[in-house]
């Protein structure tokens, strides 16, 4: 669900990419089910040191923003919210090695949460 286009190669400062998707989503109260609209959006922001618990790395910082832009059942949606997360890509780990999500995301969902690489090993 989302972020199609978070790794869009090639990535350079300034560079922003803009997809949609729908999705479908049961509440907790009622067991109604609604579909929704989503635009995402993601922001290249530029070159940043970055230390994580598995060291130093130079990181190309990525802003990644989600809106609700629909909805087939308005009860429980609602329609201009917006989530931005920030993420930290390496090309010498060839992956991310930070990720900060929006402290609204998925409040209630426990398994959610900030993330930064701990260790790393460079195959040889």
């Amino acid at each position: 669900m989302g972020l199609s286009k978070i790794l869009n190669f090639p990535l350079s400062t300034g560079k922003q990419s803009k997809s949609g998707y729908s999705g479908r989503a049961v509440s907790s109260v009622g067991g109604f089910t609604r579909h929704l609209d989503y635009s995402e959006t993601c922001n290249v922001m530029g070159w940043e040191n970055v230390g994580v618990r598995a060291g130093q790395f130079k990181a190309i910082r990525l802003e990644y923003r989600r809106k609700i832009v629909g909805a087939t059942a308005i009860m429980g949606a609602n329609i201009g919210e917006e989530i931005i997360n920030q993420y930290w890509y390496s090309p010498d780990v060839e992956y991310f090695v930070k990720c900060q999500y929006d402290k609204d995301w998925m409040k209630g969902d426990k398994e959610i949460f900030n993330w930064e690489l701990t260790s790393f090993q460079v195959k040889k």
